[in-house]
Formats: structure tokens, sequence, C-alpha cells
């Protein structure tokens, strides 16, 4: 059957995992990196349509009210970056958030924000800076 938030997690052998959950007024934001230390080689390119299909698979809640509303590729290559947005149902309340999977030789970097659906405007807003203020830099500082 479908992948399950924690099928997904159990999945992916990841050497360590720190999150960073944050907030402001509208939004909530998360940013989740897995190291893959020694098993980089699962990293590779031709495994990350299926790399993508675990990560989107424990991202979207499963509940009646979890729905996957778009994804699609942002960058190729070089690292692959893959977005989706989402919406959830919490105590009544609808709502979205988009995320961003980054995908190098070594991490996975998942780069989460979310408002109550009615505040759709303001979450694009904040996203694009949030987004726009993510740099990755190899270990060498490059």
């Amino acid at each position: 059957g479908p992948l399950n938030r924690t099928d997904a997690m159990f999945l992916l052998p990841v050497t360590a995992s720190a999150i960073r959950p944050s907030r402001d007024l509208n939004c909530i934001f998360g940013v989740v990196c897995s190291d893959f230390g020694n098993k980089k080689e699962l990293l590779a390119p031709e495994y990350a349509g299926s790399l993508v299909e675990l990560l989107k698979a424990g991202s979207v809640p499963k509940e009646e009210y979890g729905k996957l509303t778009s994804e699609g590729v942002i960058q190729i290559e070089n690292p692959l970056i893959y977005e989706i947005t989402y919406t959830t149902e919490k105590n009544k309340i609808q709502w979205s958030y988009i995320k961003r999977f980054i995908i190098t030789d070594s991490y996975i970097y998942q780069f989460n924000i979310g408002a109550k659906t009615r505040n759709t405007e303001q979450l694009k807003y904040e996203s694009t800076i949030f987004f726009d203020s993510i740099e990755i830099k190899n270990k060498t500082g490059e």
C-alpha cells in the first residue's frame, strides 16, 4: 500500500537529523537537515525520483483533510530542489504549507513554511523571503 510518514522516515538510513522549528505572527517555519554520512550513494541522481516520493509521503498528512495541491522541480541538479504545496486541517482550521526538498551529495534539507489558509497572500509573501534567504554551502564553504 501507500507509504505513510513513519514508513518514509524508517526507509531512509539517516546518520543524523536536526530539526529547527520557528514561528512569527502569521507563519510557522521548519527546517530539517538529514546527514546521510556514509550512505550518500542513496542520494545519487538516479534515485532522485524515489527519494522525492518518499519525502512527499512523509510530508503530506494522510488523514482525510491532508491534500497535495501542487508539486514541481525548482532546480534539476547541483542540487536538486523540489517543491510541494499541501493543505491540512488542524482543530477545524485549514492550513496551507509550502515545502522544499533540497538534495545534495550528502544531505537532504527540508524547508517548510505554513499559515492558516485564510492568510495565503501573507504565506506567499513570507515564503519568497524565506526561500530566497537559503544558502547551502559545501563543507569547504563554497
